[in-house]
C-alpha cells in the first residue's frame, strides 16, 4: 500500500479545511473502503463494529498529521485505532447496563425521534458530543437536503442523530421506520454522514 501512504502524506500539506485536502481526504477513505484489508471483527456485533468504525473514521481525519510511515503502514495504523475503539466500546458496554433508549415516536420526515430516555445518574455528555448535537442542530436544513435519492426522509441529519453514542438506534429498527434496506442506510452513512462528521471535526478545530 505504498501508493495510499504517498497519498496520506501528500495530503497533510494541505491546510486543514482547504478543498483540496478534502478532496485526497475523500480518496484515501475510497481507496481504504475499496481494500479488504480494514479489520472486520467477525466475533464482534455488527452495530458495535459499525460504531467503533465510524469513531475510527472521524479519529483517522483529525489525526492524519500524527500519522509516522516509519512505524507502521496507513492500514495497520488504522486498524490498531480500530481495535483499540472496540476495546472502548466493551467496556462503555459494561457501564451502559443501567441505561436504557427507546424510541418514543416514530420518524417521520420532519425531526428525528426523542431518543434518549436516560436516568439522571448518566454521566455529562463530553464537550465534543455536545458541540456535535450543537453543530446537528445548526446545520439541521442542510443536513437534511443531503439524501438518498427520492428518499428525502433518509437524509444526513436522522441517521447521524439516529446513530450517535451512547447507544445508536440498530439499523434494523431504523431500515422499518424509514422503509429503507439496510444496505442503502449503511451506504449511505458510509458515504455522505461520514464526510459531513469530518467536516464538523474541522469547523470544530478537533485536530491534535
Amino acid at each position: 500500500m505504498c501508493e495510499l501512504n504517498e497519498l496520506v502524506l501528500e495530503t497533510r500539506c494541505y491546510p486543514h479545511g482547504s478543498l483540496e485536502r478534502q478532496k485526497r481526504l475523500n480518496l484515501i477513505i475510497a481507496k481504504m473502503q475499496r481494500s479488504t484489508q480494514i479489520w472486520q471483527a467477525p466475533n464482534v456485533q455488527r452495530d458495535d463494529y459499525q460504531e467503533a468504525l465510524q469513531q475510527t473514521w472521524l479519529w483517522f481525519c483529525e489525526n492524519l498529521d500524527r500519522y509516522d510511515p516509519s512505524k507502521a503502514g496507513v492500514m495497520t495504523w488504522f486498524n490498531n485505532n480500530l481495535r483499540f475503539k472496540i476495546l472502548n466500546r466493551w467496556q462503555e458496554i459494561k457501564k451502559e447496563k443501567a441505561k436504557f433508549i427507546y424510541l418514543e415516536h416514530p420518524l417521520n420526515k420532519d425531526e428525528a425521534p426523542s431518543m434518549w430516555n436516560i436516568p439522571d445518574s448518566r454521566p455529562e455528555p463530553s464537550t465534543l458530543m455536545e458541540d456535535l448535537l450543537e453543530w446537528l442542530e445548526k446545520n439541521k436544513k442542510e443536513l437534511k437536503r443531503i439524501h438518498v435519492r427520492n428518499c428525502p426522509d433518509v437524509n444526513c441529519y436522522i441517521l447521524i442523530r439516529c446513530r450517535l453514542p451512547p447507544e445508536p438506534i440498530p439499523w434494523e429498527t431504523l431500515s422499518k421506520e424509514l422503509k429503507a434496506a439496510v444496505p442503502t442506510l449503511s451506504g449511505f452513512y458510509q458515504r455522505e454522514c461520514i464526510t459531513q462528521l469530518q467536516r464538523f471535526a474541522k469547523e470544530g478545530g478537533y485536530h491534535s
